[in-house]
């Protein structure tokens, strides 16, 4: 029996944790596989930390699950890369949003969970730099203000969450970009029919099956993939790609 495993035993002993049970088949709360280990962590004592070497079938299956991500993540790009539609939809984006900044608008941006990460992520770049430096661009995340959000949700709903922040700032001629892997947003999708409202150019970051966003965005990227991680990985390229082409043709001559 290895050290630390009869370690473990002996202090589940003396201490009556109930975690534990039979060598080499702990039951414990937290466990997580990195690089092939198992690191069993218990939580009575922080400082009693003991790792078992996982199976060789584990490693084995972890290393097949990591190439067929990778995989399909590639075959996903490789589609997009192949479409010459979403390429010219996304070139048409870029202008629009260029033209809005030059004319002194903004783009405003929003999502639910991963896809609120990615609105904060687009704008970060954009306001502060993507390749090099250049003054900042006037981009807003709708998702960041706790006390609007809260406010609007216990007051109107949850849907109107970023619909009723369009109504107070958006202004003609502003970009609103929507994400959501689904389609199916219905916050997103309230945001779009508010901007359509007050005339601001729309585009949709959505999927293969983009619901009823294509019909109220001007502009929709929709990622070939169904699966919604794969979707989120696409958006953060096509993301960057827009950050790119809009740093570069409003500053580097391109």
């Amino acid at each position: 029996m290895p050290k630390d495993i009869a370690a473990a035993q002996r202090h589940s002993q003396i201490n009556g944790d109930r975690h534990l049970s039979s060598p080499g088949r702990f039951r414990v709360p937290a466990q997580r596989a990195i690089d092939g280990t198992c690191w069993y962590m218990f939580t009575k004592e922080p400082y009693a930390l003991y790792n078992q070497r996982a199976p060789s079938t584990q490693v084995t299956s972890m290393r097949e699950y990591i190439r067929s991500e990778i995989g399909k993540a590639v075959t996903m790009l490789d589609l997009a890369l192949a479409d010459q539609e979403l390429i010219e939809i996304t070139i048409n984006l870029a202008n629009a949003c260029m033209a809005a900044l030059q004319r002194g608008n903004k783009i405003l941006l929003a999502g639910n969970g991963g896809s609120a990460a990615d609105a904060q992520h687009l704008s970060a770049e954009l306001v502060s730099r993507f390749n090099f430096d250049r003054p900042g661009l006037a981009a807003f995340a709708l998702t960041t203000n706790t006390s609007v959000l809260t406010a609007v949700g216990n007051d109107y709903g949850y849907e109107l969450v970023f619909a009723r922040q369009i109504e107070a700032i958006g202004q003609a001629g502003d970009i609103f970009i929507g994400i959501s892997t689904s389609g199916r947003s219905r916050n997103v999708l309230k945001a779009l029919e508010e901007a359509r409202k007050k005339n601001l150019i729309t585009a949709a970051f959505t999927g293969m099956n983009s619901g009823e966003m294509a019909s109220r965005s001007d502009y929709v990227i929709r990622m070939p993939s169904r699966e919604t991680p794969k979707i989120q990985e696409g958006h953060i390229v096509f993301g960057h790609i827009l950050c790119g082409l809009i740093e570069r043709g409003m500053f580097a001559g391109d």
